[in-house]
């Protein structure tokens, strides 16, 4: 079974180391994918390195191309950017990013809207007064600046570096950034001005955390991913932290489940859904050096199937993967490939259907030729569109290999299209509801193929996963039919279900994660109170707007959909008095918290 759902791609660079749901089933096998023949060299100036480039598409075929050139811009390194339209030619040709010139500017990443609006991040030496500091630049789809270069960081000292980016629909953006060894990102509005202060993702004083990368879903939730260093092993391992729209975090979990040697570079993007794919570099995991590996999650975080390979090259290391999605869950990984005993380095891709199916064989899209092609970065709106591949390398089109000093930046295009040519099969609806402290499963299916059956599986906490049953399907059918399960026994707060889907040849399909609150008790609680770092709420209700406002009736915390149990960190109020007001539906209550 081949479930789909559109792309939407993310580039990683190296960096100096649901109540209702479609489901497509394929019942036919994946095609190799197919470059058109084009390759393109971006940068107009060739002189020194152009180099770390990213790429973005929206939903015409627009595409934006981003890189740092050397000694371009009069002193070090600048930002560069060229812009091309559907049909491939210019236009808006090579221009400078930052506005800011002294010292070198870095590092570039960018996100785009679907409408042509496109946000360009980097970092910037010495601007900020200390060190490195993290920089946005806002464009509106006419490739006019909105606004000027603005600050991202907003504690300046020491070292803020290797920023990634994400935009919304709505254009609003979200910039992610490694602050000496620890995570921190920022969210603005699609003015480009800033919503909030920094916010630091996960505060572990024993770690060593670095390398992030961020991808937004739909409904502007997003989720950030990085590598830290486990004290225990002295390796590297790749977590991720899911947060919605108004920043708040939701929950944090492990990614790679192979722990052994390092895992870094970590790559990640998502579908309009949510559902997301997160790739790695993993050390000695393939028998010969570095390896690129992936795993498939749904919006909950919930792991689908088992992490996968996507090199099928084994021989010396494959490094900086990238990814891209499009909105309907098709993915593609690129990486650098090294190939020679000079660590010549080669450009490679795997596409693969939603399902995790592999697409053919792994694609040369460039081989050393005994030089140094390496740094994907990816780029596509929908499978009607082609896939951009863009990398730093030597000058391809005159047939030449790179100098030994200089580095250009070259463009690609693939065709997905015979990707969304499978039989689709629907799954119609799920959900879960609340009766008399039962849970009751209900879903339909439009049409089946050799479908066996569903297995229901339970989580409290969207992470750990049991079965609690199974409902035989209908084989192979042309009509609708609908399917019931009761969980009689749930547990007490929120209770998450996922149906999967089971073929008779063994292969299995994910559904979204629906979720219901088992009530345990009758009325609000707070605990403690007082209180001096922590305090939670017990709710008879999932979750509630919540408002927290000092003695002068000023607010200084708030929160859009807190769930019954969460802990709010307030170790930063003042001591004193506090006004807690929940709001769920017409229901307004009010509490009085002591903050020692």
């Amino acid at each position: 079974v081949k479930m789909f759902k559109t792309i939407k791609l993310f580039f990683e660079s190296k960096l100096g180391i649901a109540s209702l749901l479609s489901m497509l089933i394929s019942i036919e096998a994946s095609a190799q994918i197919a470059s058109d023949g084009s390759t393109t060299e971006a940068n107009v100036t060739t002189s020194g390195f152009q180099q770390n480039v990213s790429i973005a598409s929206d939903s015409t075929s627009n595409r934006v191309i981003v890189w740092e050139s050397a000694d371009q811009d009069g002193d070090g390194y600048g930002i560069y950017a060229q812009n091309y339209d559907g049909s491939n030619a210019i236009s808006k040709s090579e221009y400078l990013v930052n506005t800011t010139t002294s010292n070198d500017q870095r590092f570039p990443d960018m996100a785009m809207a679907p409408n042509g609006d496109y946000v360009i991040t980097w970092i910037s030496y010495d601007q900020d007064g200390d060190g490195w500091g993290v920089y946005v630049q806002l464009y509106d789809s006419l490739f006019a600046s909105v606004g000027s270069e603005t600050l991202v960081n907003t504690t300046t000292a020491g070292q803020q570096r290797f920023p990634k980016v994400d935009m919304a629909n709505d254009g609003s953006f979200v910039v992610t950034w490694d602050s000496g060894g620890d995570i921190y990102f920022r969210q603005f509005d699609n003015t480009g001005s800033p919503l909030d202060t920094e916010q630091q993702v996960l505060a572990v004083e024993s770690q060593v955390e670095g390398y992030p990368d961020i991808a937004l879903a739909a409904d502007n939730s997003f989720v950030i991913t990085w590598q830290y260093y486990r004290t225990d092993g002295n390796e590297y391992d790749i977590r991720a932290a899911k947060y919605n729209s108004s920043g708040v975090k939701q929950h944090d979990y492990q990614v790679n489940a192979t722990t052994a040697h390092h895992q870094l570079e970590p790559s990640i993007s998502r579908d309009t859904d949510g559902n997301m794919v997160i790739a790695w570099a993993s050390n000695d995991q393939d028998g010969d050096g570095f390896g690129i590996y992936f795993q498939r999650f749904n919006s909950n975080g919930s792991a689908q199937n088992s992490q996968n390979r996507a090199n099928s090259t084994t021989s010396m290391d494959q490094m900086h993967p990238a990814t891209t999605m499009t909105d309907d869950g098709v993915f593609v990984i690129a990486w650098t490939g090294y190939e020679g005993a000079g660590n010549e380095s080669g450009v490679y891709l795997q596409a693969y259907e939603a399902d995790g199916t592999a697409a053919g064989d792994e694609t040369v899209v460039r081989t050393s030729d005994g030089t140094y092609y390496q740094f994907p970065a990816l780029s596509v709106y929908s499978l009607a569109e082609p896939l951009n591949i863009a990398w730093q390398g030597g000058d391809i089109l005159s047939g030449t290999d790179a100098s030994s000093s200089d580095f250009d930046v070259v463009i690609q295009s693939y065709d997905l299209s015979d990707l969304s040519s499978a039989l689709p099969v629907e799954l119609l609806s799920f959900s879960a509801t609340e009766i008399n402290g039962e849970a009751h499963l209900a879903w339909s299916t439009a049409s089946e193929v050799t479908n066996e059956g569903f297995e229901i599986l339970h989580s409290t906490d969207a992470n750990k996963w049991k079965s609690i049953g199974f409902v035989e399907g209908m084989g192979n059918s042309e009509m609708i039919h609908i399917y019931k399960f009761i969980h009689a026994s749930p547990s007490d707060g929120t209770n998450y279900y996922q149906l999967r889907q089971i073929d008779y040849d063994g292969i299995t399909s994910f559904s979204d994660v629906e979720r219901v609150f088992i009530a345990s008790v009758q009325h609000v609680v707070m605990f403690p109170n007082p209180a001096t770092d922590i305090v939670k709420f017990a709710m008879p209700y999932q979750q509630a707007d919540m408002a927290i406002r000092n003695t002068n009736g000023q607010l200084v915390m708030q929160f859009t959909g807190y769930q019954s149990g969460q802990s709010i960190n307030i170790s930063e109020l003042p001591s004193g008095i506090y006004t807690v007001t929940l709001n769920e539906g017409t229901v307004t209550e009010n509490f009085k918290l002591l903050k020692r």
